[in-house]
């Protein structure tokens, strides 16, 4: 019997099947090493299941794993707090299962700049885990996406057309392929379940018609105009435990990605804001990522600045030292000299 993803059933459900996703995704995805640190993440809104399959996993290969478990934050991508930030900081591997994902955060950050591992399985349950990689041959959706990249990359004019009269146009221009979903064989880079590419081509050089089918929605829309409305402006479902039970719509999810990233209200701005600041959020012009890494940047090469006065006033010190021992040498030579002369 096939039960749709999300429901949960007992604690032994496909319990079997999850032991053996858990264990190829540790070992032949993530190449977890023995003695490697490896901090699994997840909240209240994760499939517990999940996290502690993957921790027996990384148990079993001989890595020191390690769980953060946190309250559900209703703001994705926003800095955790300290002690999950530094965890995540100094891992060697680190899977996130978070529903309210922390990728992109500053702790993310320094986990790359260290040479994390990252892999992003945010809001996976067990059925997710068996199906999208227990009972999925993962050399192959890799290899597939290789060859897809190479496809892509090796290609400049792209042309999308449909029946209706869409016809767009841009071009690559040499811009590159994102194949996340890769076996994490070398550090310090985002991986994302098996399957996945990103691309865009160069956004000046997009062209076009793309055709709405005015007929269609005129005809919709005198029919059934509740479900337009509700395409556009349907509000996101959620059960009693804040899991996502109904997307929302068309102009929700727009306004949600545009919050996400260009917010300047709230504690927590977008992502954008956060990372570079915004006229719009005055006490984000001073107070952002770029603008906190120029003033460690300053900051270091002040400390370089000082470090070098120092080391110039030592060797002018020694110089002068050594210049007065030279003259010393010379005198007494010369007063040596003069005794046997």
């Amino acid at each position: 019997m096939e039960y749709p993803i999300g429901v949960e059933m007992s604690a032994g459900y496909l319990s079997y099947e999850v032991s053996r996703a858990a264990y190829k995704l540790v070992k032949d995805v993530m190449l977890v090493q023995p003695g490697e640190n490896v901090v699994i993440t997840g909240d209240t809104s994760t499939d517990k299941r999940v996290t502690e399959a993957l921790m027996s996993s990384a148990y079993t290969v001989g890595a020191n794993p390690m769980l953060a478990y946190v309250p559900t934050n209703e703001n994705a991508y926003a800095e955790p707090i300290a002690p999950l930030g530094n965890a995540v900081a100094a891992a060697d591997v680190w899977i996130e299962l978070s529903y309210a994902s922390i990728m992109l955060c500053e702790s993310w950050r320094k986990a790359i700049d260290f040479g994390c591992r990252y892999l992003n399985l945010t809001g996976m349950d067990v059925t997710m885990l068996v199906n999208c990689i227990g009972r999925v041959d993962v050399a192959k959706v890799v290899e597939l996406g290789e060859a897809l990249k190479a496809k892509l990359e090796a290609g400049n004019e792209i042309v999308i057309k449909d029946k209706n009269g869409t016809c767009l146009t841009a071009r690559n221009e040499g811009r590159k392929v994102r194949h996340s979903g890769q076996l994490a064989s070398f550090k310090g880079y985002p991986f994302m379940m098996c399957g996945q590419i990103s691309w865009c081509p160069v956004e000046e050089t997009i062209n076009g018609k793309l055709v709405f089918d005015e007929t269609k929605f005129r005809a919709a829309l005198q029919n059934d105009p509740d479900a337009v409305r509700s395409a556009f402006t349907r509000a996101i479902g959620k059960d009693d435990n804040g899991n996502v039970t109904t997307q929302g719509g068309l102009m929700v999810s727009v306004k949600n990605v545009m919050d996400k990233y260009g917010s300047t209200t709230g504690a927590t701005k977008g992502i954008l804001i956060e990372r570079a600041g915004s006229i719009y959020a005055p006490t984000s012009v001073l107070s952002n990522s770029l603008q906190k890494q120029m003033d460690q940047i300053d900051d270091y090469i002040e400390r370089l600045q000082d470090k070098l006065e120092t080391e110039t006033d030592r060797y002018i010190s020694q110089f002068t030292s050594l210049e007065t021992l030279i003259s010393q040498m010379n005198n007494q030579s010369s007063y040596i000299s003069s005794m046997f002369a």
